[in-house]
């Protein structure tokens, strides 16, 4: 016969492990963790026509409409105009790099488009984030990925995310 203790200590060590795998999977998301930077989210894009020598990138079937996609990433340099900071990054992947005509290429999202342009690129968020934050530090962003016709692209609206 089994001891009323044991019973008692298997079942809390289950319950525990049951928790700790809850806390993992709640912390996992498809297509990126925050610690993503935006370099390794644009790397695991795809050009939206394979044929063209342009470079558009669009989501991979990897994500899905609706998923959030958290980045975080080292300010370049920022600015602040009205009620809108714009925030400056480097690409540092190598996926889309182009050495000897410049990294540049288009990430589209569901109005417009991130032009990366020799490695820079910039998104900007509405309010005044001086304050918070400076060049050399990292931020934490967050958009969904949107259906734009026959592709899945980013949102354009980006969130801060606390970090």
């Amino acid at each position: 016969m089994i001891d009323k203790k044991i019973v008692i200590l298997i079942g809390v060590l289950i319950v525990v492990a049951v928790i700790i795998l809850a806390l993992g999977f709640a912390n996992i998301k498809l297509g990126g963790t925050p610690s993503d930077s935006f370099s390794a989210l644009f790397d695991k894009m795809q050009k939206d026509d394979p044929n063209s020598t342009e470079v558009n990138l669009v989501l991979t079937s990897e994500f899905i409409a609706g998923q959030q996609i958290d980045v975080k990433d080292e300010i370049v340099s920022m600015s602040y105009n009205g009620f809108v900071t714009t925030f400056t990054f480097v690409y540092t992947g190598t996926a889309w790099e182009n050495k000897t005509h410049g990294t540049d290429f288009e990430v589209k999202m569901n109005f417009g488009h991130i032009g990366v342009q020799n490695a820079m690129f910039s998104v900007s968020l509405t309010g005044d984030f001086r304050p918070s934050y400076s060049p050399g530090d990292m931020i934490s962003l967050r958009t969904t990925a949107v259906k734009s016709g026959d592709n899945l692209v980013l949102g354009q609206n980006w969130i801060l995310v606390a970090a």
